[in-house]
This record gives structure tokens, sequence and C-alpha cells, in this order.
């Protein structure tokens, strides 16, 4: 076994057994954390390795790893890590520092572990660790895991059990650790932080910090230097005090001398080990080697005196520490307190030594928790005292971290203290009766009638002599039958004649009866002037023992016949005073003194104050006459004599002594007499005090040889008592062992479990992954065996669960892929991916890839096939390829050329097509821009220079039609499109054009036009007789009417209205070969058998809604069947008789239109020639620029565009003209001739591009990603390609936006799973914690047959029980708000605002602006979380205490307004808060199509508006 096995050392099997079970009792202590530092002997401490403990926990592995990279592998050291892990997974924390470090990493896996220097050891999952000896041991936690405190447990157990340990707070949340430090500090330990500013996490150091006990704060690469610094520096000191030499001693004495010098404590009282060890400290911090060295620091820096201050004063406390001696005390005790009394009355305790408060606080809540179950309960009175000023200030502010939820129950929590941020502060009625005071109980006089005195872990610093004065200041201090209330290391065995033995297990005492009155003050050991005397008593300085027996009879005799006496130094402050002087003094209520002036009787004060100044000012004695005195009813005559004492070197003193005439004073009028001294009496009381002197006399002989005799009794006693005291130290040591040994055999479990548990969580991942992934994916070893495969391969192969390990060549597939298995051994062979493109023997295509499979460590172990279904890519590629043959056709059928043109060089690069229009021979040579230009008309060659430059500089779009000269004097048409493509460094800029041949396209324009114009001519010609008829009808009424109705012209009135004929001339009945009466009231369609349709698009609608008349347009209608006619139609408005109407005219042109077909027939015979030579081309091109895909045709040899469609013009963000006749290489943004030459050869491939994915940057700057394809064709015997960009930037755009909304949603789900997981830590998990104690609690008591009992605490438990509940419940409804799915949004939103009325003050409007209709499910949880996530950011930012939420809905969309009148901000720079709230909420917005708008100032409030599509409308 090496020497992390768990360990079975060899002994005797009686004494093993013992030490085994001594062990355990201190590993059951130190994780209850009920075991102090002073419970181990400092002898053991010294001879342990150092352990250095490191807390840590979010973020902490960071920090950790920082650490053991700057830190050596031998510095002879032991680290334990304690940091907070999840109780359900395995740890690989050990794994992950192992890289940081060459110290080897052990997780303490075994119950007992034995430690070894330069070994790093780790803390298992869901257990805690404890240190005794030199072993680690490991336990399981009581409380709930939100109290779970390991990191303090630990530090706790390692401050009690090694000397001058080191403890370090790194990264984490919470206050875990803060508690533990102040043991370990205690412990003269070092404690060490890691900067907040350097930590992930900076709530653990902050809360350490916050114990004013840290002695570094430093990055945690610098606490590595700083820790190996001090384990160097030690310091070589003894800890006995016996082995100081004699200079050693003096600079001992005189570090105190100079630390009481200047702060006013003395410390000489306390144990020598104690206070060497605190110095040692010091002086391993500060540096210095030696005491001679230190003192000299000492008196040079008051920081330092500070310092050595707080070292001696740290104090270690937290609430009921000891929880079974508090469950005892409350039991027992505090009932007891309450015996007796009324309202009127004062329940009194004292908690000395309370530090920070804690104790003195714990003892407040058990006195309220019982008098709150009496109707008429006393007062309350707990007085706290300590030396440490500053720890009395937090004692004052009541304010504790979270982590004391560890210490106190749930129902204490809630019913004593307020919750603040992440801290608990203490409740106004707890803190109203605990009076806090700085007081020391060596030095200032105590309080008195009191009913109980807490003093734990005081008495283990001081010296035993102390101690028994101790007690007799507790005696004097408490009522008969206090209690006394002692730590679980010390005892009040040597008082028995003071106090009774209550409880000895939970250290309880109880003060005897007096005598027979109260006792007199008794003295104090640090009050007044003390000699200096060496801080280490030798032998012969040792009083003898005194017999007590003997002492309490001697005490007693001079009670009863001695004078009272006291002894006071010049301030009237008692040094000394005689049992019997108790009778006239009276303690006055609030903070203790010890000023004889306050403390006498009242009606001595005035004599007092006068003898005292006699005394200290002129040096005489007085005796004052008789006093009238009023002692247990009855009067008394008093003479007060005081006489002062002044020895030469020391400050003045003053003996006061009261005698008293036993007798009582008869009252009488005469007052004169009773201020006169009875010399009778005097002389009487004289030979009364000779006589006790002589009897004291007899006594004090007979008590000196009394007391030799009893001498050698007491120091055979004391041994007893020593033998006694280590033999029970022996037992605890073999308890402890015991308890060791049990935990070791407890721990072997844990390993495996945690081992599983990780192998678990892998494989669950892998599991999801690959579930996740949805591709068909095969893992197969290195013999092509199957050990794992996705759900997708099913499909593919035909393969079964029980398939694991079986070689792939025996499986058969689905796939038309025979070399299969070879492709797979070629991976393995060569370790070069691999790609298939393999078809479904049934239907489908499949992306093969074969990739090795690599380990962690870079081995091969086999090999991945995934195979990826690309049938739809297919599919669209299949299409493609359609589309493109059929634009190769329309092509090759319009007969355009295309070209490059340098217009910097003038070099051109043109198809063949090209240079046959230019009017260039093949063999002519090159063809160049000037030759270009020479060829053109001379009126428009400027134009086309123009148009060039333009484009040239611009970059837009050219399109240019231009006349050109051919060699042989023909004139042709032509027209260049084109676009700037690129801009040479040393030449110029580069077109590609089209060129198109508009020859015969303007011929016929021109043939077109004489003949528009010949008709315009005729129409002119008829408007204007018609107008000239028109004319005349309107000179006179007659003239119209004869004009109407002798007009050979077919003419009628029509209404305006409805269309009916008004009025018809005989032509028009004759037109129709009507009767008058069968067409007056009638309409056309009435009349007519076949009339065209004409809608408002007609040119018979535009033209009548424009002119408001109609003017011989053309119209074939069918009068009757088999009478087609045709007329010339115009519509006049007219006014007659003041009514607006339509004069209409049918000129019938029927049988010239007849002559006129002849002509038409020729005219149609040229279109079609003309339509025909067209149609190829007018085809090829709707389909190309109907096309939603960019398409551009190129030609091969310069690739410059001879024509494009709109898809590639709105791609390129350019005009026509700008693209037609540039090179394609010039129309995005090429750096360098490499890129450009690799992109032409990619398009003059002969087999073309299939889906090549290319990232073009644009001339406008913007950055696109496209599919490109090509396929060549030939154009007018010009060989060129068609190219297509398939736009993929939207969609690679989507992908990044997706997997960046995946990031958002996963932080978004880890904040929620951290709210909720600090809900059920903070609250959930006390509260069950509670019903857990509460639980055992109600079982104890079952046991014990105390129904009563039990059932209280089942109540208890059914209230606790109920509040879990509803705390359940509520966070079941915040995270998903039933009210939400059940009646929608709106009614959501209004239980929302009074949640946030209730929880944070905030008054929220709910409006509803309009109809609402019920939102589809997503829909409506996303504006309720972003309506709640605005809302959170109005309590955290706005300022206000109210906001704003309204509603609106239409038929297509909803809107949403969210506004408050706070504090605004700028939107232009960053939210407040620097959080991601809005951004978050806007992507969610967008995720659904919607938009959020912002609008927002400083100082004028916020408003979100959301507006989002509505898919379909739901009812109402």
């Amino acid at each position: 076994m090496t020497d992390h096995d768990a360990e079975s050392e060899p002994g005797e099997p009686g004494a093993g057994a013992v030490a085994d079970q001594a062990e355990a009792e201190k590993v059951d202590d130190l994780l209850r954390g009920n075991l102090d530092t002073e419970d181990v002997p400092d002898a053991e401490k010294t001879q342990r390795p150092i352990v250095v403990g490191i807390g840590a926990s979010a973020g902490g592995l960071e920090a950790l790893s920082t650490f053991f990279d700057a830190l050596p592998p031998d510095t002879g050291l032991t680290f334990v890590v304690v940091t907070h892990l999840s109780p359900d997974h395995e740890s690989i924390l050990d794994e992950l520092l192992q890289r940081h470090t060459a110290m080897p990493v052990v997780q303490v896996q075994a119950e007992r572990l034995r430690i070894a220097p330069n070994h790093v050891y780790v803390i298992p999952p869901n257990r805690q660790l404890v240190l005794t000896d030199q072993h680690l041991h490991t336990g399981e936690f009581e409380g709930p895991r939100a109290s779970r405190a390991p990191i303090d447990i630990f530090f706790r157990s390692l401050a009690a059990v090694h000397a001058s340990p080191m403890a370090i707070v790194m990264s984490g949340g919470g206050s875990d650790g803060a508690l533990g430090i102040r043991s370990v500090k205690e412990a003269s330990g070092v404690i060490l932080v890691q900067a907040p500013q350097d930590a992930a996490h900076d709530s653990m150091p902050l809360a350490a910090l916050a114990t004013g006990v840290v002695d570094f704060v430093l990055p945690a690469r610098e606490l590595a230097r700083r820790v190996v610094e001090i384990n160097h520096h030690r310091v070589h000191v003894p800890n006995n005090p016996a082995e100081l030499s004699p200079e050693q001693q003096e600079a001992l004495q005189r570090i105190l001398g100079q630390l009481q010098a200047r702060t006013g404590h003395d410390f000489r009282a306390y144990k020598p080990t104690t206070i060497l060890r605190r110095i040692q400290r010091r002086l391993q911090i500060s540096g210095h080697e030696t005491l001679e060295g230190y003192l000299t620091h000492l008196r040079q820096s008051a920081d330092e005196t500070r310092a050595l201050l707080r070292d001696l004063l740290i104090g270690v406390t937290n609430f009921f520490r000891d929880d079974e001696s508090w469950r005892h005390v409350a039991e027992h005790v505090i009932p007891q307190l309450f015996q007796d009394r009324g309202r009127d009355d004062v329940v009194r305790a004292w908690s000395l030594g309370c530090s920070t408060g804690e104790e003195a606080y714990s003892m407040a809540i058990l006195l309220l928790e019982h008098a709150e179950t009496l109707d008429t309960p006393p007062q309350l009175q707990v007085f706290a005292t300590d030396l440490d000023e500053g720890s009395l200030l937090k004692a004052r502010d009541g304010l504790y971290p979270d982590t004391i939820a560890a210490d106190v129950s749930p129902e204490r929590l809630s019913r004593y203290f307020m919750r603040e941020g992440s801290y608990y502060r203490v409740r106004r009625e707890v803190r109203d009766i605990v009076l806090f005071a700085t007081h020391s109980v060596l030095r200032d006089p105590p309080f008195s009638r009191l009913d109980l005195i807490a003093c734990r872990n005081l008495l283990i610093y001081l010296q035993r002599r102390l101690q028994e004065n101790l007690f007799e200041i507790f005696h004097y201090a408490l009522r008969p039958g206090g209690f006394l209330f002692l730590g679980g290391s010390e005892s009040a065995d040597g008082a028995t004649d003071l106090f009774l033995t209550v409880d000895k297990k939970h250290r309880l005492y109880r003060s005897r009866e007096w005598s027979s009155r109260q006792p007199g003050l008794p003295a104090l050991p640090l009050a007044g002037y003390t000699p200096r005397r060496p801080l280490i008593p030798r032998g012969e300085q040792r009083p003898p023992p005194i017999n007590t027996l003997y002492q309490a009879s001697y005490e007693q005799t001079l009670e009863e016949f001695g004078p009272a006496t006291v002894l006071v130094d010049s301030e009237a402050n008692i040094l000394r005073l005689s049992g019997t002087a108790g009778r006239y003094l009276r303690h006055p209520d609030g903070a203790p003194t010890q000023s004889l002036n306050r403390l006498i009787h009242p009606d001595l004060q005035f004599e007092l104050r006068g003898a005292l100044f006699r005394a200290f000012d002129k040096g005489l004695a007085t005796v004052s006459p008789p006093l009238r005195l009023s002692i247990d009813g009855e009067e008394r005559r008093i003479v007060l004599a005081v006489r002062p004492r002044a020895t030469p070197g020391e400050p003045p003193l003053a003996l006061v002594l009261i005698l008293e005439d036993q007798s009582v004073v008869e009252p009488h009028d005469d007052g004169a007499s009773g201020r006169s001294v009875d010399v009778s009496s005097l002389n009487q009381l004289e030979a009364e005090a000779r006589y006790l002197r002589e009897r004291l006399q007899a006594s004090v002989e007979e008590y000196e040889s009394s007391n030799e005799e009893l001498k050698a009794a007491n120091e055979e006693l004391q041994s007893i008592n020593e033998e006694y005291r280590s033999t029970t130290e022996e037992l605890e040591t073999s308890k402890e062992e015991l308890q060791s040994v049990n935990e070791e055999l407890e721990t072997v479990n844990s390993e495996l479990k945690i081992n599983l548990e990780e192998v678990s969580r892998a494989h669950s991942d892998l599991q999801n992954l690959m579930a996740a992934t949805e591709i068909a994916t095969l893992f197969l070893d290195r013999e092509l065996r199957i050990k794992r495969y996705t759900a997708g391969v099913e499909g593919l192969i035909n393969i079964i669960g029980s398939d694991h390990g079986r070689p792939l060549t025996h499986l058969t597939h689905r796939l038309d892929y025979p070399n299969l298995t070879d492709d797979a051994r070629q991976v393995l062979r060569t370790l070069v991916p691999l790609e298939r493109e393999v078809r479904h023997t049934q239907d489908g295509w499949y992306l093969a890839r074969l990739r090795p499979y690599r380990t962690m460590d870079d081995r091969i172990e086999g090999i991945v096939i995934t195979f990826v279904d690309i049938t739809s890519l297919k599919e669209t590629e299949n299409s493609l390829s359609e589309s493109r043959q059929l634009v190769e056709l329309a092509l090759n059928a319009a007969g355009m050329g295309w070209g490059t043109w340098d217009l910097g060089s003038g070099r051109a690069e043109v198809d063949a097509r090209t240079r046959d229009l230019l009017g260039f021979a093949p063999d002519s040579g090159e063809v160049t821009v000037e030759l270009w230009l020479a060829r053109v008309h001379h009126e428009d060659r400027p134009q086309l220079e123009a148009a060039l430059r333009a484009s040239a500089e611009s970059g837009g779009w050219l399109d240019a039609a231009f006349r050109l000269v051919s060699p042989d004097g023909r004139l042709r048409h032509l027209r260049a499109n084109g676009a700037l493509i690129s801009s040479d460094q040393d030449g110029g800029p580069r077109l590609t054009s089209i060129l198109t041949d508009e020859t015969e396209r303007h011929q016929n324009e021109q043939a077109l036009r004489a003949l528009t114009e010949s008709l315009e001519e005729h129409v002119t010609e008829r408007t204007r007789a018609l107008e000239a008829a028109n004319a005349e009808l309107t000179a006179t009424r007659d003239r119209f009417s004869a004009l109407f109705n002798s007009t050979p012209v077919p003419t009628v009135i029509i209404e305006p209205g409805d269309g009916t004929y008004m009025d018809a001339n005989p032509a028009f009945l004759e037109f129709l070969g009507m009767a008058r009466e069968a067409v007056i009231g009638r309409r056309p369609a009435d009349l007519f058998h076949k009339l065209p349709i004409y809608d408002e698009s007609s040119p018979l609608s535009v033209e009548f809604a424009r002119a408001g008349r109609l003017h011989d347009l053309e119209m074939t209608f069918t009068l009757r069947p088999g009478d087609e006619r045709t007329v010339l139609l115009s519509y006049v408005p007219l006014t007659l008789d003041g009514r607006n109407v339509f004069m209409s005219t049918l000129a019938d042109i029927t049988d010239r239109k007849r002559s006129d077909d002849v002509i038409a027939r020729q005219q149609q015979s040229l279109e079609e020639t003309n339509a025909e030579l067209a149609a190829a081309r007018d085809h090829f091109r709707t389909l190309f620029h109907a096309n939603p895909v960019p398409s551009v045709i190129l030609r091969i040899n310069d690739l410059a565009a001879v024509d494009a469609n709109d898809a590639f013009l709105t791609f390129h963000d350019l005009p026509r003209e700008e693209i037609i006749g540039r090179s394609v290489l010039d129309l995005v943004s090429l750096p360098n001739h490499e890129d450009r030459d690799q992109m032409a050869a990619l398009y003059r491939r002969e087999r073309g591009l299939r889906h090549q994915e290319m990232t073009l940057r644009l001339l406008n700057g913007q950055e696109r990603t496209v599919l490109v394809s090509d396929t060549p064709i030939y154009l007018e015997g010009v060989r060129c390609t068609m190219a297509t960009l398939i736009d993929i930037t939207r969609r690679k755009q989507a992908e990044a936006q997706m997997r960046h909304f995946a990031s958002q949603l996963s932080l978004a789900e880890q904040a929620e799973r951290q709210r909720i997981a600090a809900i059920l830590h903070d609250d959930l998990q006390q509260r069950l914690y509670a019903l857990q104690v509460r639980l055992a609690s109600a079982f104890s008591w079952a046991v014990k047959g105390d129904t009563t009992a039990a059932a209280a605490e089942v109540e208890q438990m059914r209230g606790a029980l109920l509040s879990a509940i509803e705390l359940t419940r509520r966070l079941t409804v915040d995270l998903s708000p039933p009210i939400l799915h059940g009646e929608g949004l709106y009614h959501a939103l209004i239980w929302l605002s009074s949640r946030m009325k209730e929880e944070y003050g905030l008054e929220v409007a709910v409006q509803l602006e309009t109809a609402w209709r019920s939102l589809e499910e997503g829909m409506r949880v996303a504006l309720f979380q972003i309506v709640r996530e605005l809302l959170f950011n109005v309590v955290k930012h706005a300022g206000v205490s109210a906001a704003t939420v309204s509603l609106a809905q239409s038929a297509d969309e909803v809107k949403l307004v969210v506004g408050d009148g706070g504090v605004g901000f700028d939107i232009t720079g960053p939210p407040p808060g620097g959080g991601q709230g809005l951004p978050q909420a806007r992507q969610r917005v967008e995720l659904y199509g919607g938009r959020l708008a912002l609008a927002s100032q400083p100082g004028a409030g916020t408003r979100v508006t959301i507006t989002m599509p509505l898919k379909k409308q739901l009812p109402a």
C-alpha cells in the first residue's frame, strides 16, 4: 500500500481500539466545528508537517491553475484543496490540477488518509474534509446542501490540530471560509486571500477581507511566491517558556511592556505558551528571526503594535457554538432563570469575551424564546464585554454573513434576523436587550446580581492562579444559585467551594449559597498598579497553596469581628477591600465601575469625598463623627476613618476604615447630640478591638501550623489531578483514532461511485451530441468493427443493436457504394479524410465523409463515417442545369457579343460576335478602344466617351446607344451595356460590356413611326373636322338640332349617370334599324348584340379618364348576329338645358376597313418577319431576365458581361450600363493578380463549375458568400459561359446568428438556473434542514416518551413544511405562471404587476388599448418574459416607483409598450449596468420577425416599443 492508501497502524489491540475511538470522536467534533484550537497540546502541533489549506469555489479552477503553475515542486508543504463540488457528479479536479504541478495530486477517496509533504490533496464530491493529526478524514454532510460550508469546516480542523497553518481563500461565490480563517488566525496561522480584482468571483475574497484577520492580499501567482517565502522563513523561538534564554525572557518582558504602554492592555497574566505562539506568528509575517529584532520593530511601528494586539485578542466564535451544550442550556437552565419572576423583575446575563457578538446574541435569543412562552415575562438584560473595541463595533452593528445559516436554524433566522443581500442583520428586539461594553474582567469590577454568566474559551488562555481569581469574581457577580457556563475545554473543578457541578459534560455549574450575606468584591488581579514581575514564574516565587477550608474560616472570622477596610488610589479606584466592606457598597446600574465614590453607600459619599481630599491633598488622616446609616432596615452608627499611605517610589494610596457600633440606635429628637462623639462607646470599641486582635493573633498561629501540615497533602492531590488529566487526554486521542478508522472504511466506496458517475455523464453527453446532430454517424475501430452509431445509420445500413463489435464487412447496406470498406481502410492507412457522393439504392443522395478517430492524446483508434443527406442539393443542381441549357439556347439565338475594355491602356478583349458587330475581320488584329471609338458616328462619339468616363469614375452601370460606320459604309445601330469590374493600379478602369445589334429594331421603329405619323395626321384632320362641327352645333340650339337630325353620322345624346340614351338622330336609328321609342331610355348593352368589354386599364378608359372625351376611337362590335361593324367612336361633353350630357357619334368605317385590310396584311407580313427574327431573342431574354437567380453571360476570351438579368444587377447594386461589357473580374474586389487568374481559370474550365462556394467583396464594399455555377454556351458563334450566383450570405449569417442565439439562450438558461439554485440554496434547503433537525428532535422526544414535546415539534415541522411548500409554489409560479397559459397574456401581466408591487414596490399600470385576441403559445411566453425582464430593468436602473405597460392588437400584428419616467440613459452608449437585457430582448423579438424600438434620454425616462407580426388570426 502507498502513503495514500487507508492505513492500519500496528499497536496493542486494546490501546488501538481506545485510540481509534478517541480519534473518531475528534473527527466528529471537527466535522461539527466543536473542537477548539487549544484542545490539542502545542507539543503535538509542532511535530506535524505544515499544511496549506486552500478554499475556492466559482472561478477557482483558473486561480488554482495559476497558483500551482507558479509553485515550485519541492516546497516541503502539504496542500489541501477544498472546493464546492456538485454532489451528483464525479470530480476530475485532481486530473486538471495535475497538469499544472509536478507534485502528486490525490483526490481523497479514503475516509482516512495520511498526508505527506510535497503532495496536493483534493476534496471528493459530496463529502466534507477535516484534518486530524497527520491524516485527512472525509465525512457525510449533516445539514442541507444550502447550509454546507466545507471550507469553514476544514479550516477549523486545520486550526485545531496544526501549529502555524496557512489558509488561502480564492475566487468563489458566497462567504464560505470567512468563519474558518478566524480559527486559523486564532491558532497562530497565516491568512492569505486572492485579490478581489484578480478573482473571477470576488464574493469569497471580500467576505474574508471583511473579517479583518487577513495578512496578505495578492493575485494568485503572487500568493504562491509568498507561501514559499513564509515557509522558508521559520522562526526558531521555543514554545516552552522554560527554554527561553535570559535575553529572550528580557525581550519578551519588554515586548509586553511596550504593548501595555501603547494600548493599555496587560497580557502578563496570560498563558506564556499562548503569548509566545502569537508573537512567533508576528515574527514570521514581519520577517524577523529573533525577539530582540522584533522588539526594535515594535518600537518603531505603531501599526505592528496594533497588529500584535489584534493577534492576541483574536476570538473564535459563532452562533450556538457547541450546539448540543446550547440546547441543554435552553432546555434545563433558561427555564430556571424565569422561575418566580414577574413583570417588574429583570433576568440578567453576562457574556465575557463576546468578540463579535455571536455568543451574546445566542444567549439573548434563548431568553427571548422562553419569554415568549410566558404571559407576564420579566425584563431581559444581557451584558456583553470584550477588550477588542473593533470586535465590539461589529457586534453592535449586528451584521453577519449568510453562512451563519449553518449554525442558526431557519426558524430563528426568520424570527430574529433580517436578510440584507448576502448578509443577515439582528432584529431590533434582540439588539435592544444586549449591552456591549469594553471591559477587562481582570481589571474592572464585574456586573452584579447576575443570573447567568457565559465565559467560554477564555480561561484556557489564563494561568491557573488567575483562573482561581476569576472564579471568585464570578461567584461574587452571580446571585445565589446563578449559573456559570464554561467552554468545552474548561472546568470549575478547582472551585468546588464556590460552585456546584450541574452538568460536567456541558460545563454547567451553579453558584453556592452565600454563607451569611453577599461577599465583598474580590481582589481584581490587574486593578491599579502592579509591580513588574517576570512573565515566567519561578519555582521559589510560586505562593504556597492555601487550604481552602481554613481560608474560609479565617475570612469568616475577619468578616464577623474585623472592621471593613478599603484600599484606594489617588483616583478613588478600589485596589483592595475586606469582605465586610461589601455591606456598605451599592452597585449602580449601567457600565461597571471601580470608583469607591460611586460604589459607597449614598449616605457616606459626602464624608468620604472630603476625607479622601484631605488625605491625598494635605496628607492628613481623618476620622468622621458618628453617622447614622440604615443597614438591613436598622439604624447604625458609623465612623468613617481615612488614613493616607505613602511609600517612596510608589503611587500614593489611602486606607478607608468603616467602624460600626453594633447596637441599634434608638431614634430621638435631639439632632445635636446625634452628631457628637460618645466617649464611652469609643472606649468600649477600643476594648473590643484589643480583644479581637488577640484572638486574631491566635487564629493566625493556628492557621500557619495547620497550613504546613496540609501543604504536602495538597501537592499530592495536584499530582494525582495531573495524572488524571493526562489519562483523559490519552482516552480522547484513542477515541479519535477509532473514529478515523471507521471513516476510512466508509470512503472506499466513493471512488468507484465517482468514476461511474463521470463515465455516465460523458456517455450521456455523447448520446445527446449524436442525437442533436441528426447526421447518420458510424464509429469503427481499427479492425473496422462497429463501436457506436446514431439512429440515422439504421436507415442506410442493415444494423441492429446487437451488432456492436461486428465487422463492417458482415453487414449489408442500401447505398450504391461498393468501395465503402476499401475507402475506410485507405483512410486508416493514409490518415487523410475522404468524401464521396453516393446514391441511395431506393431514393436520395448522401455525402459520405470518412475521417480518422483521434483520441485526446492523438492516437488513432478507428474511423468515423458520417452520411449527410444532400438529396435536395442534387435536385437543385439538376433544376439549375435544365435552366442553364434553356438560357444557352436563348443566348445563341440572341446574337449578342461581349468584351472587356481597359480604358487606361486602351486594350480590349472581345469575342468574335463583338468583332463582327464592330466591323473587324477575324484576322484584322487586335481591337482597341481607340479603334472602336474611331468607327463610332461622329455625332454619337462624344456621348459614348462621356458615358464611358462616367461609368469608370462612378462605378455605375453603362447603358449607351450609338451608331457605328462599317468599313463598307453601312450604318449600324448598337447598344453597349456593362459595368466597371476593376481598376488596375498601373493601368486604368476596366469595363465589361455586352454589345447588342439594334439596327433591325431601329429600322422597324422608323417604319412604325412613319405609319404612326400618317395615322396621327389622319386623326388630326378628323379631329379638326369634328371640332368645327361641334363649334357650329354649339352656335344655336336650332342649328344643333337641325344638324343633329340631319347629319348622316349616327349620333346620340347619353345620360352620364346611368349611360341611357336621351336622344338619337335619324342616322343612328337607321344605323340600328329601330324606332325612336325602342332606343330612348335604353343602354348600349340593350341594343347591340355584342359589345367589347373595356376595363379601367383599357386605352378607351384611360383616354376618357384623362381627357374627359373621345375622338375617333376605332371600335368593332356586332350589331346583330352576322353583322359586324367597325366605327370611329367619339364622345363629347355638352350642356343642354343646364344639364351635362355626352354626345356620341358613330362613324361607320366598315367598308373603308375592308379596303385597308389589304394594306394591313402587307404590314402584318412585315411585322411577322421581324417578330420571327426577334422571337428567339425575346424568349431567351424573358427566361433569362425572369430568372430570380443572379445570372450573367460572359465571353470566354475576356470574361466580359454580354448580358445580365435584373437579379444580377440587384446583387451587385449596379445599373446595367456599368455591368454590360465589363469583365466579371472587374465587378469584385480582387487584391492581386493571382486571385484574378485563379477566378478566371475557374470560369474557363471546360466542364464548368458546380456550386463552387466563394466569398466575394463587391465594389460597394459588401461581402457576399455565393455558390457559383457556370455552363459553356455559344452565342452567334462566339464561345461564352452563363454563370449563376446563388447568394447564401443570409443563410450563413442566419447560421451564425442561430449559433449566437443558442449561446445567448444558454447564458440566459444558466442565469435562470443560478437564480433558481440561489433560491433553493438560500431558502428552500434551509427550511428543509430545519425540518430535518425538528424531525430528529421529535423522534428523540418520542423515544423518551414525551409525546407533548414531540407533538410540539411536529406542529413546528408542519409550519415549516407549509412554508417550504409555499416557497416551492411561488418558485413554480415565477418560472411558468399558470395564469399565462390559462387566461392569456393580459391577465398574466396583471398578475405580474401585483407581484412587482408586492416584492419591489413598483406600481405597474397595465392598459389594454384595443380588443384582444389569444396569441399562440410561443409568442405569449416570449412577450411575458420580455416584459418581466424590462420591468426588472426599471427596478434596477430607472430609479422610479411606477411604470406602464400597454397592449394593442391589429389584424396582422401585436404592439406592446413598456415605459417609465425614470433617469433614462443615452441610447448611443452601453445599456445601464452594462447588462445584456435589452440586446437579448431585441434578439428574442427578432426571432419572431418582430422589431424592438428604444427611446430614452437622460432625465426623460425610457420607452420600449415591441411589435410582432401575427401568423394567423385567432378567435377572440
